[in-house]
This record gives C-alpha cells, structure tokens and sequence, in this order.
C-alpha cells in the first residue's frame, strides 16, 4: 500500500514578501499619503483665496498686517476717506479727511488738537469710536467749556518715524494748535527688540506662512467661542540700542516738526503694566499679545524708550503727560492696548495736562 501523499496549501502573507516587494508596498503606500496631503493643500489653498482671503485695492478703506518688507519704507498705509470698516473686530469710521471719526470741516476756523499715534490712540481695541481717548478727550474739553476739535491721528502699525513721514505732508493742512503724541510699541517691537526665535519657533513660523491647511484650521479655531483667542506664542529677542536713539530722533523730529507749523507739542509717555504682571488676569494679557522678548525685556525697553521722552520733553521745554497710573491689567485688552476704561484715563489724564498747563488759555 503506498504512502498518501498530503497537499500543503500556502498562505501569502506580508512577512513571506520579498525585501523588494514591502519597499514597493512601502513606497506606494508613502506616495499614497503625500498625494493626500497635496490634494489637501491645494483644496485648502483654492478655498483660502476663493473665499478669505480679500484683496486689496485703492477703492477699498483696509488695514491689514503685512510682513514688514512689504510696507512702504515711508508710509505703510492711509486710509481711504469716508469709509466704515472692521479693524480688529471694531466697526471703525473713517471721515472725510482720512482720519478715524467724525467729519471735520477744515474751512471752519477753530481751535484743534492733533492727536498723532499708533494702535493705541486710534483706540485699537475699544469698543467704539466713541470709545477712543481723542473723541473722549473732544468731549471732556467741551464739557469744561473749551470748544476745541481733537483729530484722531492714531495709525495702526505706524511706527513714530512713519508719523513723522505722513504729517509732514499733512501738518500744513490740518493746522493744529497743539499736536499730542502718543506712540512706540511698533518701534519697540520693529527697531528696539530684534526677534531672536528657537528653531522650533522658525518652523511653526513657516508653517503658518506657507501651508494653508493649518491656516483654515487655526482661523476656524479663532472664529469659534470654545477657544477664545489664540494665545500669540512669546520670541525670545535682543535689544538693539540703535533702535532707541532711531526712535529717540523720531520723537524729536515730530516735536521739532509740530513747533515749524506753530502748534504746541506735547508728549506721553507709554503706559503698560509690565511692572505688574503677577497676576492671572495680567499674565492672560500679556498672553494675547506682547512685542518680542521676554517681559522683563520689555519692561525694561518701555522704561528705557519713556526715559528717552522725558528727556526731549526737557530739553525742548515741551509739555509731558506721565501714564504712570496706567499700570493695571484690568486698564488693557492685552499687554499694550488700553481698554475702554484705559483710554477713558488716557483722554482724563492728557485733559487736566493741557488745563494745569495754562495752554488751552493761552491758544
């Protein structure tokens, strides 16, 4: 009788593969994926400029934060007159003469204050035009029976030498009597403090340039309630001294500039409460936004920038109005933008400067 002969049956598997064929599966597999990912990008990339991203053009009133290579080395921006649009989240109204609120008729003789600034005095973050601290500090002159007109000068990302550019061109017309500056944090954050990022810091940079999957996914993120604001990730930073005496000379040019054109200067000093940031209400702030750097850096800078204004207010005799009772958190949105109650002060403080001063009377 013969031995029965058994059949074996084989199961192919991944493990009985050739080290040719897993790399081929492998390599499919990888391919697979970066196509997916391409397909996404690009998906992500048409739906971005398809539907949020607005272009620019001079037919539309916009302010929007660029890289800084792509600012004019001059003049960053102007806005366009009688227009209404959003600016960090404010309906914001620009009048007729391209400057935040109410139409100005500058045929009509009158006495006026220019007030020339940043984000802070165009009133960045309140709740209203009626909230910024010149229409407020308007009001508080007329209620004391002085019925000067205040112009809101504040530019958003403006730094002072910007300032300096715009109303050189713009002074003559305008015709103050007394010309009010407040401004420094995009010097600080643009002369004074020079980033100096981690490598991770420069790839996540990257990333939020370039790849706009995570773009539309960070912008979903913000427009909802369940997160709130984003929390602007602190770069660690130098200090550059040539940065201050640039900004140092952009205050005095502006001072030098208001006395040609025969209005009076006067000149503030930054409030901040960089001094008073144990708190957890002042560490959220301080979380939102703040320039370069490290806090202490930045304390340091804005009391160095201030000593700097006290200094050519003394020299040149010039008025100053000290902000040094604004140092709350709960005066700021975050860690530069004075609030409503914030500019409230702000407008009360620079108020009973000019009328101690005797310079209301004496114009």
């Amino acid at each position: 009788m013969g031995k029965k002969k058994t059949r074996r049956t084989w199961t192919k598997t991944n493990d009985s593969l050739s080290p040719t064929a897993s790399r081929r599966r492998a390599c499919f597999k990888a391919i697979a994926v970066l196509l997916s990912v391409l397909i996404l990008e690009a998906i992500s990339r048409a739906f971005w400029y398809g539907f949020c991203h607005q272009e620019v053009t001079d037919r539309q009133m916009q302010h929007l934060v660029f890289w800084e290579e792509a600012w004019h080395k001059d003049i960053p921006y102007t806005f366009r007159p009688n227009s209404r649009g959003l600016i960090a989240r404010t309906a914001s109204q620009i009048n007729n003469i391209g400057l935040r609120g109410e139409d100005v008729d500058l045929a009509v003789p009158g006495k006026r204050i220019l007030c020339v600034g940043d984000s802070v005095t165009f009133g960045y973050t309140v709740s209203g035009d009626d909230k910024t601290y010149p229409h407020l500090l308007q009001q508080r002159l007329r209620q004391a029976g002085h019925p000067w007109t205040v112009l809101n000068g504040g530019m958003p990302r403006y730094r002072v030498e910007h300032m300096v550019n715009l109303f050189t061109e713009r002074m003559g017309s305008l015709k103050p009597d007394i010309v009010i500056l407040l401004g420094g944090w995009n010097d600080a954050n643009d002369l004074v403090l020079k980033p100096a990022p981690t490598a991770l810091q420069v790839i996540a940079q990257w990333v939020e340039k370039n790849i706009f999957t995570y773009r539309l996914v960070h912008r979903t993120l913000q427009s909802t309630d369940l997160f709130g604001d984003t929390p602007t990730a602190r770069i660690g930073a130098t200090i550059d001294q040539d940065g201050c005496a640039q900004f140092a000379g952009a205050v005095h040019r502006l001072t030098t500039l208001s006395q040609k054109h025969s209005a009076t200067p006067v000149l503030c000093t930054l409030p901040h409460f960089y001094a008073n940031r144990s708190t957890e209400e002042a560490r959220q702030k301080l979380a939102l936004f703040s320039p370069f750097g490290s806090e202490e850096q930045i304390e340091s800078v804005a009391e160095e920038m201030n000593a700097r204004i006290r200094t050519i207010a003394a020299k040149e005799s010039v008025l100053l109005v000290e902000f040094s009772r604004i140092d709350q958190a709960s005066l700021f949105y975050d860690a530069v933008h004075p609030n409503d109650q914030g500019t409230a002060m702000i407008a009360e403080q620079v108020f009973q400067a000019l009328q101690d001063s005797g310079v209301l009377v004496a114009k």
